[in-house]
């Protein structure tokens, strides 16, 4: 019995050796291809790019400027005054046409005063919406181009005109057909276009003079 367990025993401290002489063995094996233990790095957090980091300060989620950035409150008192500036200009220019118009010349106008009163406070207040539309249509740096100012200024002229034309009553409909001279335009339509003509031009280039003259004193900045 103590020989078999001294053999057994035996067995045991060959098994050991054998797994010493192996890790020994691997050890060596390690040193000379200089392979090491270890786990990876962690891969480097991402750096935020220029487009993320604007879309987070702009709070649009596009990368793209906020466009609404650019009517602050300062430039809405300046739409204010503008609106201001074309209310009194445009309105003044349009009084004396309007009266020739609706007192002296009447045509088919019955309460000529009453009419005259109502076209100066509604041209009135479209000259002050003309003059915050300039405002932002003629903004900074395109002050040179001539022809924008005279093409915001044509635009409402040509609105305000062909929109108070009243057909006369002896008109035949489909096709529009009211006689002479045009067919078209009879001698009654096309005196209602020259004098709403005139007095349109009057209003709005007068209201658009006023904001070019405030922009130069430095009443009004433009918008940019």
């Amino acid at each position: 019995g103590g020989g078999g367990n001294g053999k057994g025993g035996g067995g045991d401290d060959g098994t050991g050796s054998l797994n010493k002489k192996f890790n020994k063995f691997l050890g060596d094996v390690k040193g000379k291809l200089n392979i090491e233990d270890k786990t990876p790095p962690p891969a480097p957090a991402p750096i935020p790019s220029a487009k993320s980091s604007t879309s987070s300060s702009t709070g649009t989620g596009t990368g793209t400027p906020d466009a609404t950035a650019k009517f602050t409150f300062g430039q809405k008192i300046e739409s204010t005054i503008a609106g201001l500036v074309g209310l009194f200009a445009g309105g003044i220019a349009l009084t004396p046409f309007t009266a020739l118009h609706d007192i002296a010349f009447p045509g088919d106008i019955e309460n000529g005063f009453a009419q005259f009163e109502f076209d100066t406070d509604t041209g009135s207040i479209g000259a002050a919406l003309f003059a915050i539309v300039y405002r932002y249509c003629v903004r900074e740096g395109e002050e040179k181009n001539e022809m924008l100012p005279m093409g915001v200024v044509g635009a409402f002229v040509v609105v305000r005109t062909l929109g108070r034309i009243r057909v006369s009553n002896y008109c035949d409909a489909a096709p529009l057909d009211c006689g002479a001279p045009l067919g078209y335009f009879d001698w009654n339509m096309l005196q209602q276009a020259a004098f709403s003509g005139l007095e349109s031009a009057a209003m709005f280039g007068a209201a658009a003079y006023a904001m070019e003259y405030c922009y130069k004193k430095g009443y009004i900045s433009r918008f940019k």
